[in-house]
C-alpha cells in the first residue's frame, strides 16, 4: 500500500481507535454508574437529572451565536500619538495582606 492509500485510510484508523476506546470505557462506566444508584439511589437520581439538564442546555442555547460589535473596541483607547500628549499618569501601589489562619488552600 503506498502513501496515498494509507492517508485515504487514515480517518478509518482513527475512528476505529476512537470507538474502541469509547466501547472499553463504556462497560466499567456502566457498572459504576449501577452500584451508585443502589448505594444512593436519590442522589443519583438527582446527577442524572442535572445531567440532562445541562447536555439539554449545551444543545439548546444561544451563547455560541454572537455578534461582532458595530464599532472597533481599539478606539476607546487613544494611539501613540495622542499618548504623548496625555497627562502625566499616576503610580499606585496596592499591598494585598492575608490573614494567618486563612481557610483559601483546604478548599
Amino acid at each position: 500500500m503506498g502513501l496515498i492509500g494509507q492517508l485515504l485510510s487514515l480517518p478509518y484508523v482513527a475512528l476505529f481507535f476512537i470507538s474502541w476506546v469509547v466501547a472499553s470505557i463504556a462497560r466499567p462506566i456502566k457498572h459504576i454508574s449501577l452500584l451508585f444508584l443502589f448505594a444512593q439511589p436519590t442522589k443519583t437520581i438527582y446527577k442524572l437529572k442535572l445531567f440532562g439538564l445541562t447536555f439539554l442546555y449545551l444543545v439548546c442555547c444561544n451563547d455560541k451565536k454572537w455578534k461582532l460589535p458595530q464599532e472597533d473596541p481599539a478606539s476607546n483607547f487613544p494611539n501613540d500619538a495622542s499618548a504623548a500628549s496625555a497627562t502625566k499618569i499616576e503610580k499606585k501601589t496596592i499591598v494585598f495582606v492575608r490573614h494567618g489562619e486563612s481557610t483559601w488552600n483546604d478548599t
